[in-house]
């Protein structure tokens, strides 16, 4: 907040799970008005015709203004004009405007309390003039703003607005100068509605639901261009510590669900979103430009909690330039892989230049996603769990093989692409990544003065000449990882140990596929500048092996091809292999010491059909 004197403090605190929706207690008639309220400080009510009204006061400091409920600080009774239709509470009719006008040369905030046991509803106009530096509205049964409806900022000089879903401590807020938004004050449902077709405009909002969930439609909540003082803040649930610069920006506590049903802001920025239980669904458009250096959803990115989920339902967008989703504190945010949360992709990804899932379980793409990257992006998995489209292979006997976790470019270009598996030796992954019509860079994922397992194993734990002791993981199963696209290189990242070599510790399938189709082999080219394994420090009995299915097989001059014990290398009938010796390599165990010995020729083997 820029504000000089109004501050905002989210405290730590735990709310109870989300209940329903509030429904309305009734849409207010058109052109009525609030009637009279409270105040702590002195303010005239007048009427400017019959459905239109201002509310007018002169004060640098907070103040605060009350419908219905025992009054704390407001003790001055102001009385509505006549002449006017009026509700109970802070209500407006379609077609009716109330103005609020702060003729103090310095303003500060104002609070609007609704304690009158009935939902806000705001069909009609609020606008803001003079100098408030703050206006918050707060109701414990929740807040409505319908399709229609104008909420906004008149000159500009508002420092945001606050609709909240519970009532917050009015006398810190009058004397201290300071909101606390926390979860120990007592609340009812307190949902936070924004229809499709409201307009909201200012220098920002804050939509706090109390216990209950905030919902979202396409109303008009512009982009600010500072990505410094942000658009739009969301608490469906309360439960942050928030000081001044705020870079927290999301929040789903408490099982509370953030629902976002239509276009929000040009450039949202959610952080920090979702603690156990909580989640986000996406039926509409999220996100702007996905050009936009400072888009919304950013290298901030969507952070989710442990237990959580993100959803972007079918016909739901999410959109921006570098769109980053994973666990709160990234791999380390997570105590273990259980407890990641999960992403589900039956609508659309834009990303125009990287896509990154950091610290996530599952990430799947269903048969109605669709994730998409400019040329020359990246696409980036730190995850615990799958990464796949599990209906891709139910159309082919449900081999996993096929469950390519679908990714677009244009054709011809250029992916660069990081494949990192948290849960090494704990539970086995399965990786499927499927990327048409265009070249893939599978890259090294280096983490300096990392020696946490199994994160150190970003590197293969061993080499040609090289010896290990086996070690004994919970899991003995390595992971699986299919890449299919037109070409694939592999390595590349500066400070391992052979910056042209890759690493992917399990059952590694390349394939290069023909155009769009999983299931055939094109004319592409696997190319290894270096060398390539897929080792993992343990005996294997089965299911280790290499796939190198493409007819173009580039092996640079002196590189090694090393995999598992009882592991085979594969390709497609009728490629000639280059000759075994001094290329391929695999693992033995010799009383308990994992050395490196020449691939038998009998494990070099031909994989008929790729489709098998």
């Amino acid at each position: 907040m820029n504000s000089k004197n109004f501050r905002v403090r989210l405290l730590v605190a735990a709310l109870a799970g989300c209940l329903p929706l509030a429904a309305y207690a009734g849409t207010p008639v058109a052109n009525s008005l609030p009637g009279g309220f409270q105040s702590s400080v002195a303010a005239t009510y007048t009427a400017n015709g019959s459905n239109s009204a201002t509310i007018t006061f002169n004060s640098s400091t907070e103040q605060v203004m009350q419908w219905g409920g025992t009054p704390g600080v407001s003790t001055q009774t102001v009385n509505a004009p006549s002449g006017i239709q009026t509700n109970a509470g802070l209500d407006v009719g379609q077609g009716a405007t109330l103005n609020i006008d702060n003729q103090a040369a310095q303003g500060a905030g104002l609070m609007l309390v609704d304690d009158t046991g009935n939902p806000s509803t705001i069909a009609g106009s609020i606008n803001v003039n003079g100098t408030p530096e703050g206006v918050v509205v707060c109701n414990p049964n929740g807040i409505s703003v319908l399709n229609g409806a104008v909420i906004s900022d008149a000159n500009g000089t508002a420092d945001g607005f606050y609709l909240l879903g519970y009532l917050p401590n009015e006398s810190d807020f009058v004397t201290s100068n300071q909101l606390d938004i926390t979860g120990t004050t007592p609340t009812n449902d307190g949902a936070m509605t924004i229809e499709t077709g409201a307009n909201l405009t200012g220098s920002g909002f804050f939509l706090v639901a109390g216990n209950g969930a905030v919902n979202i439609g396409a109303g008009n909540i512009p982009n600010n261009g500072n990505p410094d003082n942000h658009d739009m803040f969301v608490y469906a649930g309360v439960g942050l510590d928030m000081g001044n610069t705020v870079t927290l920006t999301t929040s789903i506590n408490s099982n509370s669900v953030l629902n976002i049903t239509g276009g929000t802001a040009d450039n949202p920025i959610l952080t920090d979103m979702a603690a156990s239980g909580g989640g986000i669904n996406i039926t509409g458009a999220l996100g702007g430009d996905p050009s936009a250096t400072n888009n919304g959803i950013g290298s901030n990115g969507v952070y989710l909690a442990a237990n959580t989920y993100i959803n972007i339902a079918q016909g739901g967008t999410l959109t921006g330039s570098v769109i980053h989703i994973g666990s709160s504190g990234g791999i380390a945010g997570n105590a273990s892989p259980s407890t990641a949360p999960n992403i589900t992709i039956a609508g659309t990804i834009n990303a125009s230049t990287s896509l990154r899932f950091d610290g996530a379980n599952n990430v799947y793409e269903t048969a109605t996603g669709s994730v998409n990257i400019s040329p020359s992006g990246a696409l980036t998995a730190e995850i615990y769990g799958n990464l796949a489209n599990p209906a891709g292979g139910q159309a082919h006997n449900g081999n996993w093989m096929y469950n390519g976790f679908v990714v677009n470019t244009t054709p011809g270009s250029f992916l660069g692409m990081i494949i990192n598996p948290l849960s090494l030796g704990t539970k086995q992954q399965f990786i499927n990544v499927s990327v048409p019509n265009a070249t893939v860079n599978l890259l090294n994922y280096y983490i300096p003065n990392t020696n946490t397992y199994p994160q150190n194993l970003v590197t293969s734990p061993l080499n040609v000449g090289g010896n290990v002791s086996a070690q004994s993981p919970a899991v003995s199963d390595p992971d699986h990882m299919v890449i299919t696209a037109q070409n694939i290189l592999l390595g590349g990242v500066s400070g391992t140990d052979n910056p042209n070599s890759y690493y992917f510790p399990g059952l590694l399938a390349l394939v290069t596929m023909n155009g769009n189709d999983p299931t055939t082999i094109g004319n592409g080219t696997i190319t290894s500048n270096g060398n390539l394994s897929n080792v993992v420090p343990w005996n294997i009995q089965n299911g280790g092996g290499l796939y190198l299915m493409t007819n173009n097989l580039d092996l640079a001059s002196g590189a090694t091809v090393l995999t598992n014990m009882n592991s085979f290398v594969n390709f497609p009938t009728g490629v000639a292999f280059p000759n075994p010796s001094g290329v391929y390599y695999n693992v033995v165990n010799v009383s308990g010491t994992l050395n490196v010995g020449n691939l038998p020729s009998g494990y070099l083997n031909t994989y008929g059909a790729w489709n098998d």
